[in-house]
């Protein structure tokens, strides 16, 4: 399999029995299966393919609604659970420190030197700064 020596980061998606591998090095992420002793390459997905300059996955995160976030050296994006598309947000995460769901679904994201964001997953997804 290709550049799989170089992960940076990986999550289980289990709704659609996959999981994801972040490329070091490379806008992708690796969808694979794990049957028994056998892992199969399902495919890759190219992030250059959902944005300009995505950079490259540092972090997978699976909120309750099932939504799956990337967050990347340029940014964040956003997989909807039932869309085929992911958003993106240019927020700087160079600086990235953490996230966190609250009861009501929503997401709050830490950096480092750019404040604090409360990311609203909807119909409508809403990205805003709070501090």
């Amino acid at each position: 399999m290709p550049n799989l020596r170089n992960i940076s980061c990986i999550i289980s998606v289990p709704l659609l029995n996959e999981i994801w591998l972040g490329s070091e090095y490379y806008p992708e992420i690796y969808r694979v299966k794990k049957e028994k002793d056998r892992i199969e390459l399902l495919g890759t997905l190219n992030l250059s393919n959902y944005a300009d300059n995505p950079g490259f996955p540092r972090i997978f995160f699976e909120d309750s609604k099932h939504n799956l976030w990337v967050v990347t050296t340029k940014g964040i994006l956003v997989k909807p659970e039932k869309r085929e598309k992911s958003s993106r947000y240019k927020i700087s995460v160079n600086g990235y420190n953490w996230d966190w769901e609250g009861k009501d679904g929503t997401l709050w994201i830490g950096t480092r030197k750019q404040g604090v964001y409360n990311a609203i997953v909807s119909s409508n997804l809403t990205f805003e700064r709070k501090v």
